[in-house]
């Protein structure tokens, strides 16, 4: 639980990472298409690919978690990244 506006705990960061993202990224209004296993593609940016909490670009070489990507992908400060993710947990 957060301990103020811009503190977060182990637990609240843990959790952020494996939350799933393509349910926050369709609640963000972003879509997705299923693509087997899994996995899905980006519509807009069709070079990622997205399972469960991770995801990979094939065109920039980048991958991480679900903070990862709202932090490189959709340009979003740690901060709110955090608090997207966790108001859908």
């Amino acid at each position: 639980m957060r301990t103020s506006k811009y503190k977060w705990s182990r637990d609240d960061i843990r959790a952020a990472r494996h939350a799933l993202l393509p349910e926050i990224l369709q609640r963000e209004g972003l879509s997705l298409r299923p693509t087997g296993a899994g996995n899905y593609k980006l519509i807009e940016h069709p070079e990622v690919i997205i399972k469960d909490c991770y995801w990979r670009s094939s065109q920039s070489d980048e991958s991480g978690n679900t903070i990862d990507f709202l932090v490189r992908m959709r340009g979003m400060s740690f901060d709110r990244a955090m608090e997207t993710i966790t108001k859908r947990l």
